[in-house]
């Protein structure tokens, strides 16, 4: 895994299995300037086959996957969020909605 750091680079390697956790900016998309835009319009794509890559069929795609989807639904609805300002009774509102929730 690697991680950019301003003027660096980190690398970051792990045995498996491992644990990763990030914070919620890990995929915040950086967008290009107008100048590598258009530097991409004129870059050709190239392409490989499974035989450039040296693969044996049977391990990639859903040949060699190590997993299989069985079924998939919509996540449900999240209920409404609940903002509480703190005036000083900040806490008494959180022990009340974890009882109210049955979260204790």
């Amino acid at each position: 895994m690697t991680r950019e750091l301003g003027h660096e680079t980190e690398v970051l390697e792990a045995t498996l299995p491992a644990v990763v956790s990030v914070t919620d900016h890990a995929n915040e998309p950086r967008f290009p300037n107008f100048k590598l835009i258009m530097a991409a319009r004129s870059k050709e794509v190239e392409e490989w086959a499974l035989e450039d890559l040296d693969l044996d069929p049977a391990s990639v795609g859903d040949a060699g996957a190590r997993t299989r989807t069985v079924r998939a639904e919509p996540a449900p609805d999240r209920p409404e969020v609940e903002i509480v300002v703190d005036k000083g009774e900040g806490g008494t509102a959180l022990a009340e909605y974890l009882i109210r929730n049955d979260l204790v």
